[in-house]
């Protein structure tokens, strides 16, 4: 009688885990670091997008967030440049398809001498393709590849059969006739 207690309290316990997602079960945490950029008149920011052998990155959003929204965007020329107007002094957010880098921009007046004034985003070409939900690799693209999305499916999922399971047992434990073997 105290096993099934045991029992069912554990399973309800897993599936709680499981429907918070858990830190326990997350990555290792990644530090990230803030790098300084000094804005041009205006808040003009700079920069291009290369890939890893520095040839030119045409064509690619870079999108500049604030408190989570995005508040610019602007796409990589022939040449992989870009510029962004109208920024303002603070803590912001680049992200490049669904990668993020947290940066600070400075005006003149206030800048410290670590600031540079061009940003440059190297880029695995690969991974840009790769990040609109398709798996890719030397065979080229396929969808469905794993994605967070997939994932919290099945945490939700499991979640739910560990729910299930809890509830069973307590039936059982109870005396309440079972509909179904």
């Amino acid at each position: 009688m105290k096993f099934n207690s045991i029992r069912s309290n554990i399973c309800v316990a897993l599936s709680m885990v499981m429907l918070v997602g858990s830190p326990v079960l997350a990555a290792e945490t990644v530090a990230v670091r803030s790098t300084d950029y000094l804005l041009g008149q205006k808040g003009v920011l700079v920069g291009s997008v290369v890939n890893q052998q520095g040839q030119p990155a045409a064509g690619l959003p870079v999108q500049v967030l604030h408190d989570g929204r995005i508040v610019a965007t602007a796409y990589s020329n022939e040449q992989g440049e870009f510029s962004v107007e109208s920024l303002r002094n603070g803590i912001h957010t680049v992200q490049l398809g669904q990668t993020q880098h947290p940066v600070r921009f400075w005006s003149n007046a206030s800048a410290p001498p670590s600031a540079v004034n061009r940003m440059a985003i190297v880029v695995d070409e690969e991974v840009v393709r790769g990040q609109c939900g398709e798996s890719c690799g030397e065979g080229g693209c396929r969808p469905g590849g794993l994605t967070w999305g997939t994932a919290a499916g099945v945490l939700l999922i499991g979640g739910a059969v560990a729910a299930t399971l809890a509830l069973t047992l307590d039936d059982q434990k109870s005396g309440a006739v079972v509909a179904s073997p």
